[in-house]
């Protein structure tokens, strides 16, 4: 669960226990809900949300492959962002179950495939690409638009290549987006163009002027930086999709704090073989853990914050998305599985569906 439905769900609640009793729209407890895309066998698209137990509650059918979802509690809605180089949100009211809009990118622009969402709900920005017909490499941008008729209200740079996934600090001023230094183009499908000269970095952008605050790089260039979370304490965990030959073996996840100096995350040379040279999704619990996914190595695995040590690594094939239940973790499998995630592995439910790449939870 992100740390802004949390306070939100909790504020809800608080409220709610302060009426009178007999007032039906507080006498039901809030509940915790989790999203993702999925695609049938069909090869439709979806997005489906589910219960603790793995019971769908919803789904509604998209025109484009998402990667990542967004949700707005103050609208019930979730936003499904497009995998890259798709061109659209879209916009599901979840009571209803219907799209209740879609939002195309801007001539020559593309998505990433992640969003994020400022403390109020009324900000929206996305990690997105500008191209032309010569392939020329340009820094990513992150777009903003209200969350109200989605009109853009700005536009920065990203302040490296390939942006991807980006979160909010606890200031409600500060992004912190991964760039993950590759070079693509629509023409070129999902071919990397610039893996010699790649340079990914961490950046950290003042939304209020799209200027930069910090920027980080590892020594290892060929460590393209994906994807991230952030912690109550703002410490900012980002995992790597290596580019690099592949015999070699590095740290893949690392965490970092405004003013301080990056840390991997500790693991012997062995077990780093496991992640087979790419992290997927990443999510903090309320028990000081990390829950990190490999698709490519299947395995799902769980850090001490505190330590920064591994805690457990288990087998899970095609496992991709991954978000917090409060004490533990549930993840998501490309084969349609739904597992909780602890010191051991236990099966929750399976869907006869390939479950996309992220899961989020909200409450409702």
């Amino acid at each position: 669960m992100n740390r802004r439905s949390f306070i939100k769900g909790a504020i809800a609640l608080s409220a709610c226990s302060s009426l009178m009793p007999w007032l039906s729209a507080c006498s039901v407890s809030a509940k915790t809900l989790f999203a993702s895309a999925f695609t049938d066998k069909a090869n439709r698209h979806y997005v489906g949300w589910f219960d603790e137990q793995g019971h769908l509650h919803g789904r509604v059918e998209i025109s484009e492959r998402a990667h990542d979802l967004a949700y707005i509690q103050s609208q019930n809605r979730i936003i499904a962002f497009a995998r890259r180089p798709g061109v659209k949100l879209h916009v599901i009211d979840v009571a209803s179950k219907l799209v209740v809009k879609e939002i195309d990118a801007q001539p020559k622009h593309h998505f990433f495939g992640h969003g994020e969402l400022n403390a109020d709900e009324s900000l929206l920005f996305t990690t997105e690409n500008y191209f032309d017909e010569h392939m020329t490499e340009r820094e990513g941008l992150i777009t903003v638009r209200d969350t109200k008729h989605f009109s853009i209200v700005r536009q920065f740079s990203s302040h490296g290549v390939g942006p991807h996934q980006l979160a909010m600090l606890s200031d409600n001023q500060t992004l912190v987006i991964a760039n993950g230094g590759i070079h693509t183009h629509p023409a070129k499908s999902r071919e990397k163009l610039n893996l010699d000269t790649m340079q990914p970095n961490l950046s950290y952008i003042n939304t209020l002027n799209g200027e930069l605050v910090a920027k980080h790089q590892l020594r290892d260039k060929h460590l393209s930086i994906r994807h991230l979370c952030v912690a109550n304490d703002d410490t900012v965990y980002f995992g790597c999709q290596y580019q690099g030959a592949v015999y070699q073996v590095n740290p893949l996840i690392y965490g970092h704090r405004i003013g301080e100096q990056i840390q991997p995350m500790q693991a012997s040379e062995k077990e780093w073989m496991r992640f087979k040279q790419y992290i997927a999704s990443l999510t903090v619990n309320d028990q000081n853990e990390l829950a990190v996914t490999s698709p490519r190595g299947g395995v799902v695995s769980i850090w001490d914050r505190s330590t920064g040590k591994l805690k457990s690594l288990s087998m899970l094939d095609d496992t991709a998305g991954v978000a917090s239940n409060k004490r533990t973790f549930i993840a998501t499998t490309g084969r349609g599985n739904l597992v909780g995630v602890d010191k051991a592995l236990s099966a929750i439910n399976h869907h006869d569906i390939k479950w996309d790449n992220h899961l989020i939870s909200f409450m409702t």
